[in-house]
């Protein structure tokens, strides 16, 4: 319970809607009379919304970032294939690229431009110099950080439309962790 609370505290000061949603379904699951029904439809569009895409996503810098950490370590560069780390990089742009468009009510469009630049940076790295370097990871962070701040965003505006998921937020984790939980 503790760790829950701390982790879901952090994130709900550090306002990550989603990963505070998680904590704080986990905490209420585990006394089970105490799980409110009326949390798991808004906890579900939260996980559904864009946010929790753009979360999802990270997932996928992680294991790129990771790949080219273990590039970078290899000095021989013989287990890093130049055109597959570009493809991972490609499709990875794509799938948040489309993320990004297919907004309709165009809340993204902002941040398109800044993402498609640092894409861009990253790719023009990888086909200049042949092989992974710290600037790329350095570029790829760069839209790491930009998709986390959209993920903020659109998060808050998720649970603002959800009454009941932002109140029992605020009641676990808003006066420090030392609410109800």
């Amino acid at each position: 319970r503790n760790v829950l609370t701390r982790r879901g505290t952090a994130a709900y000061e550090g306002g990550e809607s989603i990963a505070a949603a998680r904590a704080l379904l986990q905490l209420r699951a585990m006394d089970a009379e105490r799980l409110p029904v009326e949390l798991l439809a808004p906890a579900q569009r939260l996980y559904r919304s864009r946010a929790g895409r753009l979360e999802g996503l990270a997932k996928l810098s992680e294991a790129l970032c990771a790949a080219l950490t273990a590039c970078e370590a290899d000095e021989s560069s013989s287990k890093c294939s130049y055109s597959t780390l570009t493809a991972m990089l490609d499709a990875y742009r794509s799938r948040v690229l489309a993320l990004l468009y297919a907004d309709e009510c165009t809340s993204l469009e902002p941040a398109r431009k800044d993402v498609q630049e640092a894409f861009f940076a990253v790719l023009r790295e990888v086909r200049e110099v042949g092989v992974p370097t710290s600037r790329v990871r350095e570029q790829l962070e760069l839209v790491d950080d930009l998709l986390a701040c959209l993920e903020v965003a659109v998060s808050a505006q998720v649970v603002h439309n959800a009454p009941a998921l932002e109140a029992e937020l605020r009641a676990a984790f808003g006066t420090g962790g030392q609410g109800p939980g």
